[in-house]
């Protein structure tokens, strides 16, 4: 029988292993955080569509709201105009009583007229478009 001599190595890890690990471990985390950034980019994205949608149903439930009340007589013209960086939208209304009104405040006279609105909104960055009404005019 023979007897091999026993090396005497010193315990630990390599230098060469420990840079591998640490590239190892820099890859896997630097995935996890892109993962994690695109998932809240996501996120954040469906929440600003849901926002959008919430107040489009509102504007056409208010809508709804209000037309309703209108006779049956009574004549809606929309025209949109693209002023290049923004969109202009006037909404006319004819053979409306003058008890209509977009807020529900009471109005005193009841004749006919023609009373018109419009809306300048900027041209929209995404999918939706912040809209600022200017108040209704008499016609």
């Amino acid at each position: 029988m023979t007897h091999h001599p026993v090396k005497n190595r010193p315990s630990g890890f390599t230098l060469l292993e420990l840079v591998i690990a640490i590239g190892l471990l820099s890859i896997l985390v630097g995935m996890v955080f892109s993962t994690a950034r695109t998932s809240l980019a996501l996120g954040n994205t469906i929440v600003q569509t849901q926002n959008e949608e919430m107040l489009h149903q509102a504007f056409f439930e208010l809508l709804g709201q209000r037309f309703s009340s209108l006779p049956g007589n009574t004549r809606l013209d929309l025209k949109a105009q693209d002023a290049g960086s923004r969109y202009t939208s006037d909404l006319t209304l004819q053979n409306v009583p003058l008890r209509f009104t977009w807020g529900g405040a009471a109005r005193t006279e009841s004749r006919p007229t023609s009373m018109s609105a419009r809306l300048d909104s900027a041209r929209p960055a995404c999918s939706a478009a912040r809209r600022e009404a200017v108040p209704m005019e008499r016609m």
